[in-house]
C-alpha cells in the first residue's frame, strides 16, 4: 500500500470512528464496542512481542493495570487532567516492561513464558496487597470521566465525545505508529528476531536492544489502554488484571493473527463480543475461548483477519477472471 493510499486508509478508519456513535448503535453495543477498543490496543501490542519479534509474554494484564491505576489515583488524588495522566501511566509501564525485557534476555522458549507469568503474579499480588496505592481487594471506585471543555466524556446519550472515541482513537494512533515503525529498519529486524534469532545475532544484529524495546512498547500501548478503561468503567480492581486476561490478550492476538496488526481488532472484537451471549456461563468463559483458539489454529492458522483477506483475494480475483472472461 502506497503513501496515498495508507493515507486514505486512516483518514477513512477516523472517520468511521467519530461518526459510528451516532448511527444509531444502542447504548449498550457502544459499551461493547469500547471495551473492544481497549483490547484492541492492548493485543496491538502484545502482537507486537509475539507475531513481530517471537517473544511470548504472559503478563500484560500487568502493564493494563499499571496504566489503569496510575491515571486513576493521580486523577482523584493529584487532581490532575485525565489527558495529562494518560502519558504517564503508559510511561511507567513502559519502564516496568523494560526491565522485564532486559529480564528476559536471560530466557527463551517456555522458560520466558514462565517468567513473564510470573511477573503477571506478582502485579495481581501488588495490587491486592498494597492498599495505600491500589485500594487493595475493594479497589477503586467512582474515577472521575475526562472532561474536555467542562464537559463530561462518557457513552451517555447527548455526549459529542464518548469513551468509545477515546479507545478507538488510542488504538488507530497506535496502530498508525507501529504500522510506520514496522516498515523501517526496526520491522525488518523484529522479524529477523522471530524467524531465526541465532542467524540474526550472527549477522550483527542487536537482538537484546529489539526484544527490549519490542517489551517496552508493548507495555506502554496496555498501559496506555488502562488507563482508558479505568475512566470508562470507573472501577478498577485486582481481579481485573489477573493471569486470566493475560491468557485472553495471548488468545485475541492468536486468534486475530500473529502479526497482523488488524488482527488484534478481530480478536479484540470477537472476544469483548462473545462474553455478552455467555453471562449464563461465566465459569466456562476461558474454556470456551481456548476451544476457540483451538479451531481457528487448525482452520486457519494464519488468523480471522487472515481468512478474512484470503477470502476477499479469491472474491475479487475470480471477480476479475469473470469480468475479463469472454462472453
Amino acid at each position: 500500500m502506497d503513501g496515498t493510499k495508507r493515507t486514505v486508509f486512516w483518514l477513512g478508519v477516523t472517520i468511521a470512528v467519530a461518526i459510528a456513535p451516532f448511527m444509531g448503535i444502542s447504548g449498550y453495543t457502544v459499551q461493547i464496542l469500547t471495551l473492544a477498543g481497549i483490547y484492541a490496543t492492548v493485543a496491538l501490542g502484545l502482537n507486537l512481542v509475539l507475531g513481530n519479534a517471537g517473544q511470548i509474554s504472559l503478563g500484560q494484564a500487568g502493564f493494563f493495570g499499571i496504566g489503569a491505576y496510575v491515571t486513576a489515583q493521580l486523577i482523584i488524588k493529584a487532581d490532575l487532567s485525565f489527558f495529562l495522566v494518560l502519558p504517564l501511566g503508559g510511561l511507567l509501564a513502559g519502564l516496568v516492561g523494560m526491565g522485564l525485557g532486559y529480564l528476559a534476555l536471560r530466557f527463551h522458549g517456555h522458560y520466558l513464558a514462565m517468567v513473564t507469568l510470573c511477573f503477571g503474579l506478582i502485579m495481581q499480588i501488588f495490587f491486592q496487597q498494597v492498599p495505600a496505592l491500589t485500594g487493595g481487594a475493594a479497589g477503586i471506585t467512582d474515577i472521575p470521566g475526562p472532561q474536555v471543555f467542562d464537559l463530561i466524556v462518557d457513552n451517555s446519550p447527548g455526549t459529542w465525545l464518548k469513551t468509545f472515541h477515546l479507545a478507538w482513537f488510542l488504538f488507530i494512533a497506535m496502530a498508525w505508529l507501529l504500522s510506520n515503525l514496522l516498515s523501517l529498519q526496526t520491522g525488518r529486524a523484529l522479524a529477523a528476531l522471530r524467524d531465526d534469532p541465532i542467524a540474526a545475532q550472527s549477522s550483527g544484529l542487536n537482538v537484546s536492544k529489539y526484544k527490549v524495546q519490542a517489551f517496552a512498547i508493548s507495555a506502554v500501548l496496555a498501559g496506555l489502554a488502562g488507563g482508558v478503561y479505568s475512566v470508562h468503567t470507573h472501577y478498577i480492581g485486582p481481579e481485573i488484571f489477573g493471569v486470566g486476561a493475560s491468557l485472553e490478550f495471548l488468545i485475541m492476538v492468536v486468534v486475530g493473527g500473529l502479526g497482523r496488526p488488524m488482527g488484534a481488532v478481530a480478536g479484540a472484537l470477537l472476544l469483548a463480543v462473545a462474553p455478552e451471549f455467555m453471562r449464563a456461563y461465566e465459569d466456562y468463559r476461558l474454556l470456551f475461548f481456548s476451544v476457540v483458539l483451538m479451531a481457528v489454529v487448525v482452520i486457519a492458522p494464519e488468523g480471522l483477519w487472515g481468512l478474512i483477506t484470503r477470502i476477499y483475494s479469491y472474491v475479487t480475483r475470480r471477480g476479475s477472471e469473470e469480468r475479463g472472461s469472454p462472453a
